[in-house]
């Protein structure tokens, strides 16, 4: 049993979803989009993202996770447990207008060799014009405030 499966039931509990994450990803979005979430959790920026009317796909490699998530599916919001170093293999090439990966996700990656794969598929994924929004979280820094 992983650390997530752990706490998945108590995921949006403890990571609560925030508007401004939303924002983020429809700023200057004035059309449906077609959006991929590497590392959805329990899906709930994906749900939130299709109820603005967009079709998204989430994924994640936590069973517990992706359990939760597809309890959220409809026409428009799917979710697959899926490596995110195989996305190539699963979806069709200039597909997605934005690719979006938040949290702790990318840290996930053993090395500079996966991270090369994951972009080079990113950009294969997305439409010409499309974007690939990341974050970063660095736990070996911390704030001391005072």
């Amino acid at each position: 049993m992983s650390f997530y499966d752990d706490i998945s039931k108590y995921y949006n509990y403890i990571f609560p979803l925030k508007n401004n994450k939303v924002d983020f990803v429809l700023d200057g979005v004035n059309d449906a989009q077609r959006i991929l979430d590497i590392g959805c959790s329990t899906g709930e920026l994906a749900k939130s993202l299709s109820e603005q009317g967009n079709f998204v796909v989430g994924i994640d490699l936590d069973e517990a996770m992706i359990k939760i998530a597809k309890g959220y599916e409809n026409d428009n919001l799917k979710f697959h447990y899926l490596n995110m170093l195989r996305i190539c293999d699963f979806f069709d090439t200039c597909y997605f207008d934005q690719i979006i990966c938040f949290g702790n996700t990318l840290v996930h990656l053993n090395n500079d060799e996966e991270i090369l794969v994951l972009f080079k598929a990113v950009r294969a994924l997305l439409k010409k014009d499309g974007s690939f929004k990341f974050q970063i979280i660095n736990p070996d820094y911390s704030y001391n405030v005072e």
